[in-house]
């Protein structure tokens, strides 16, 4: 071979040539795979999120974040209203958990035509050296990722059976206790203390907190400092109050 000249120009477009092929492949195929496993994750989560909504619908009851906190001002309450407005509330929540449930179930179906899309204009990536090894690395992903779902999800669910089997799903005031005392709910004893705050991840059963208390103003130079320290970390449900 010749090392000079045009001998040498052809060498390189040759390197050239092949390394480019190379690395567009590479790119292609790491494109290709980050796209289907944020795909596949998002698809996962709303399945899961589907299921254990059908469970709490079934068992009759809610997660925290979809459970109403709603109560009437007035202390002296009987047990047989104290159960039909239970009920009430319960009632709206199942409502919400199955309005998600279509929700969810739609945002299913748009990911799966996104998945077939992904997959008809990636045809040549099945050729690709790689393309079973990294199939099955994501599939890996997304087994343990399922897994981890699953086991937050039944958590949940065991510790919002508890709630409602034991009496404290809903966080009445105490009729002995001061109007205004953030410190006067029902809790059950020996609870746990971390029970009425949920994680602050893509598994939560609800996009947000039902209230209808206004937030209270405050310092803006507090508020400032504070919310980025809390706000993720703060999904305690308020209680309002209704005036007969």
């Amino acid at each position: 071979m010749d090392f000079a000249g045009t001998g040498w120009t052809g060498y390189m477009s040759e390197i050239q040539t092949n390394c480019n092929t190379d690395n567009e492949q590479e790119i292609t195929i790491n494109q290709y795979m980050a796209k289907m496993k944020r795909l596949l994750k998002k698809k996962s989560n709303l399945h899961w999120h589907i299921e254990f909504l059908g469970k709490y619908v079934k068992d009759n009851i809610s997660p925290l974040g979809l459970r109403v906190q709603v109560f009437p001002s007035f202390q002296n309450v009987t047990a047989e209203f104290k159960l039909m407005w239970e009920q009430t509330l319960s009632s709206c929540s199942t409502q919400l958990m199955k309005l998600l449930i279509v929700q969810y179930q739609a945002e299913l179906a748009s990911l799966d035509q996104d998945i077939l899309i992904l997959q008809s204009n990636s045809e040549t990536i099945k050729i690709h050296a790689q393309y079973d090894k990294r199939c099955l690395e994501i599939k890996d992903f997304i087994t343990r990722i399922t897994k981890d779902i699953i086991h937050k999800k039944q958590i949940k669910l065991s510790k919002d059976r508890t709630a409602f089997a034991e009496g404290f799903a809903y966080r009445w005031q105490s009729p002995t206790a001061n109007k205004n005392s953030r410190s006067n709910y029902r809790t059950p004893k020996n609870h746990d203390s971390n029970y009425y705050t949920t994680e602050d991840d893509t598994e939560s059963d609800s996009s947000s907190m039902l209230s209808l208390q206004p937030p209270a103003r405050r310092n803006h130079s507090a508020a400032t400092s504070s919310t980025s320290g809390s706000r993720k970390r703060d999904f305690g449900v308020k209680t309002t109050l209704l005036t007969p």
